[in-house]
């Protein structure tokens, strides 16, 4: 499993230009604040400035498999084009 954060755009607003973003948001799950490991941590333990700083402009964390998206009958005509 692979979890990504979003810092510039959203995915469904990156999907409008980027294929491989909307295959995915259909294959993964957007998760709530607080979801990541790294947030559960930060919040038992307290983390640095720099984690903090970090998400507290994040546009969305996403979790998805690689290997669902490998697979997915979707991404090869992406890489095609």
């Amino acid at each position: 499993m692979c979890v990504i954060t979003l810092k510039r755009r959203e995915l469904e607003k990156l999907g409008e230009k980027e294929s491989i973003a909307k295959l995915i948001e259909r294959c993964g799950t957007k998760l709530e604040g607080g979801q990541t490991d790294v947030e559960k941590a930060m919040k038992l333990r307290g983390g640095t400035a720099k984690d903090a700083g970090f998400y507290s402009y994040c546009l969305g964390n996403w979790r998805f498999s690689v290997v669902e998206v490998s697979e997915s009958p979707h991404l090869h005509p992406l890489l095609q084009n």
